[in-house]
Formats: C-alpha cells, structure tokens, sequence
C-alpha cells in the first residue's frame, strides 16, 4: 500500500508499521471573530478575530507483524502516542521542514468528541484515523538567526504568519539605556550596563533579562513586544557602537 511516514515525539511509525495514507486538515485553522455590542446601534463593533486549535485527521495502515498479533501492536501503538505528557512533535515526511505540537485525541473531553480517535476500527480493520490536535495550530520552520552589523539587522522571514523573535545583546562598552526597535514598535531597557552585560529580549515571553536574571522592572514604560511580519522588515538598536548582538525566530505557517 502507497503512504508516507510520519514521526511523533521524535519516534517514526514506521517502527511500529504503520503507515499515513491520507492526512486531511483544513485549509486555517478555526476562526472566531471577536466583537462587541454598541447600545442603540445595528450590528457589532470588530475587536479581532481568534484563532482556534488544529485539528489532523490522519488515515492510517498497520502492517501486522507475523510474531505480534494486531491488538498487541495497537497496544504498544497506543503507548508511542500517549498525550499525558502534553503536545508533542509531529512532522510528516511529505511536509519536511514543518513541524506541529499535536496530541492524539482518543476520545479526550475536549468539547469535539466526534474529532476523537475510533480505536475500535484499528483493531479490528488494522486501518482507521488518528487525529491529532494542536492547541497551537501553527506548523514551524527551522529556527533561524541574524546578527546584527553597524546596529541595524534585516530578517526576511519565511513562512506565512507573524512569529516573535528573541534579540541576545551582549554589551562591549557601557550604556544607560538599551532599546531595539522595529519600525515604531520598541523595546526600551532603563539599566546601567557596562561591558561584559548580557541581556535577552524575549517578544515570545514578553520578558527580559540581564545576566540570565529577569529584569521586568528595567522595562520601560512605553516598550511594546513585537512580532516580526512574513517577508523583510528592519530591526535597529540605540545607543549605537556598544554592543554586539543577534535576532533569532521561528518561521510559523497555518
């Protein structure tokens, strides 16, 4: 029979001879627009719109082993794809390079029972549907990184859909203030460094810190954690001349 492979938590299935005949995601992920009444006006003021979880359906084969018999395998399956200890990786070898945080859905209380895995069919047919869900519905990339050169990088990012970056400055001389900026958007930092000082931006986190130690009371005031945009943008960092420093991200597509 004709499929491809796939590996969760770091396992392939094909150690378990199983094997992907079909995978079946929608094209986004659920959406939920966000609004708010208006009194003594028609319709909704628009706030935003939320994304919701992901949800994978993927049609499956299992090869019986002459020396296991299938509801042993399904056993031994079943524990390969235990989600009690979270979401895990999930990459399928007909998506190289992208990678989901999925856990299996085998009949989970998630208010989408009818998503849930049918273990019945895969005992007794050898075949059926594994679905996945990821509470995070974005598939990643391979982390990247930049350095930046005169105090100014400029990160073309893959991918589909805004990802938040992490800046690591290391100071070669001294300096009141640090802020590194993104068109309007900046992240002001109100320390006393001198040379030798290591300090991490984390727009992910929304956290900083110096010397591997969190320093939210340094953030200014006015700072605004930001996500870089598909495609090239310019990131700046005043004062200039005093420090050395990268920007790093994760590419991220629906």
């Amino acid at each position: 029979m004709s499929g491809y492979g796939f590996t969760y938590n770091g396992v392939a299935s094909s150690n378990y001879n199983v094997t992907a005949t079909d995978t079946i995601t929608g094209i986004l992920p659920p959406l939920k627009g966000r609004t708010i009444s208006v009194p003594n006006r028609p319709g909704a003021w628009y706030i935003r719109t939320d994304l919701g979880p992901r949800w994978i359906k993927v049609k499956v084969a299992i090869t019986e082993t002459s020396n296991t018999s299938l509801r042993t395998q399904i056993r031994q399956i079943a524990q390969w794809l235990s989600t009690v200890n979270g979401p895990q990786t999930l990459v399928f070898d007909n998506e190289p390079g992208l990678t989901y945080y999925a856990v299996l859905d085998a009949g989970m209380s998630t208010g989408a029972g009818t998503q849930s895995t049918d273990i019945k069919q895969l005992v007794t047919l050898g075949q059926g549907e594994l679905t996945f869900m990821c509470v995070d519905p974005f598939a990643y990339g391979t982390q990247e990184s930049l350095a930046f050169a005169s105090d100014s990088a400029s990160p073309n990012v893959t991918g589909t859909y805004e990802t938040w970056p992490t800046i690591d400055v290391t100071f070669t001389g001294g300096a009141t203030d640090f802020k590194v900026s993104l068109g309007r958007l900046y992240v002001l930092v109100n320390h006393i460094f001198v040379a030798g000082d290591t300090l991490t931006v984390d727009c992910s986190k929304q956290e900083i810190q110096i010397n591997g130690v969190s320093a939210m009371a340094d953030l200014g005031l006015s700072s605004n954690f930001f996500a870089l945009q598909p495609g090239a943008q310019t990131l700046s960092i005043t004062p200039t001349g005093v420090t050395t420093a990268s920007v790093s991200w994760t590419p991220g597509s629906l």
